[in-house]
């Protein structure tokens, strides 16, 4: 799921949630004061999981122990 930003419209604060798209312009509650949230805009982020590879798993073995991910 995507995550989107919302700013609450009473004391302008920010607030991270994970949605569904079809959901994502619903309004939401403010973690801070309880008044309406809408969603805003924000910078998109991608988060990468690589499963285990063979060569991942050399390099740690072989290289200096850091996964890099490229």
């Amino acid at each position: 799921m995507p995550t989107y930003n919302y700013t609450c419209k009473k004391c302008d604060h920010i607030q991270e949630e994970f949605r569904h798209m079809a959901d994502c312009n619903d309004p939401t509650k403010c973690d801070k004061c309880g008044a309406k949230a809408l969603k805003s805009l924000s910078t998109p982020a991608l988060h990468l999981v690589w499963g285990e590879d063979k060569f991942a798993r050399e390099h740690e073995i072989e290289g200096n122990g850091v996964r890099s991910y490229v």
